[in-house]
């Protein structure tokens, strides 16, 4: 894959190198192959579609609050089922910590 650089960001992702250079009225800083899959996500060109750093941690957020309900004392659920909430909750806390972060998806229980 060939990838077409203006002011530091990709902007075009192509197969060819002759793909990106016949593109009308576009001129690139630079063009440089790459092994790497770029894919447009919401009008970026990112590495495989990952997600960025703050829309990690935006899913993070409501991953917790969707999850909040299970921390109340009288929610009818089982105190083992408790217990692996309280887990994940912890481990969606931590998650922004972790070594491979923001090149990792968030694990989902429900």
């Amino acid at each position: 894959m060939f990838i077409g650089i203006q002011n530091g960001k990709v902007v075009f992702a192509k197969n060819t190198k002759e793909e990106l250079e016949n593109i009308p009225c576009v001129f690139f800083d630079e063009i440089k192959e790459t092994n790497e899959d770029w894919q447009l996500v919401n009008g970026e060109y990112r590495i495989g579609g990952r997600k960025t750093a703050e829309e990690l941690r935006q899913e993070r957020d409501f991953l917790l609050s969707e999850t909040d309900k299970y921390m109340l004392p009288d929610f009818p659920i089982t105190e083992e089922e408790r217990q692996k909430y309280k887990a994940y909750r912890q481990y969606l806390r931590d998650f922004p910590q972790d070594k491979d972060f923001p090149n990792i998806e968030i694990k989902k229980i429900y």
